[in-house]
């Protein structure tokens, strides 16, 4: 399963993703430093992270199984 999350529940995202993998984006820098130093605090390996702009990402249409948004 391939989740993405705009926002910071991204830790909630990868309880999702069990047996897949979570992408977390965010525009902030700063907020994406803080999903990773709490994604490595919390051991959870299977998140990763990517800085885009809300309408534009890298992904192609389609390519998620669940898509979230969370801010907090």
């Amino acid at each position: 399963m391939l989740v993405v999350e705009m926002g910071q529940l991204t830790r909630l995202a990868a309880g999702r993703a069990r047996a897949g993998h979570a992408y977390g984006v965010d525009l902030s820098g700063p907020m994406l430093a803080t999903a990773r130093a709490r994604a490595h605090a919390e051991n959870v390996p299977n998140v990763s992270f990517e800085r885009v702009m809300r309408r534009s990402t890298p992904f192609p249409d389609g390519a998620f199984d669940v898509r979230s948004a969370g801010s907090g």
